[in-house]
């Protein structure tokens, strides 16, 4: 992760982490709080370790990026390289969302 934020430039605030909680919500309190400090404007972006960690259902991973990624945030992983701001960048994210859930 450290590796990754000084390749791009980027201030890691804060690592948050869900260990031993699943994927398959999106009602777990690390994700909760970084969510939280989008909202609070105290973080830009979301930078997860791979996509599959975020979120493993189409679904909520859709209603994610309506709510905070489509226009207001920027996520990004440091498995995959997926531009979301891009329309085929949208569109591998939703293929490897399905793949994973």
């Amino acid at each position: 992760m450290h590796a990754y934020a000084s390749l791009y430039d980027i201030e890691l605030l804060e690592i948050i982490t869900d260990a031993g909680v699943s994927a398959k919500t999106l009602e777990r309190l690390g994700l909760e709080k970084a969510l939280k400090m989008l909202e609070a404007r105290e973080a830009e972006a979301l930078v997860i370790v791979k996509l599959d960690r975020l979120n493993r259902s189409v679904r909520d991973l859709d209603c994610l990026l309506e709510k905070y990624f489509s226009e207001r945030f920027s996520l990004m992983s440091v498995g995959e390289q997926v531009d979301i701001r891009t329309a085929a960048g949208r569109l591998v994210l939703n293929v490897l969302m399905s793949v994973a859930q």
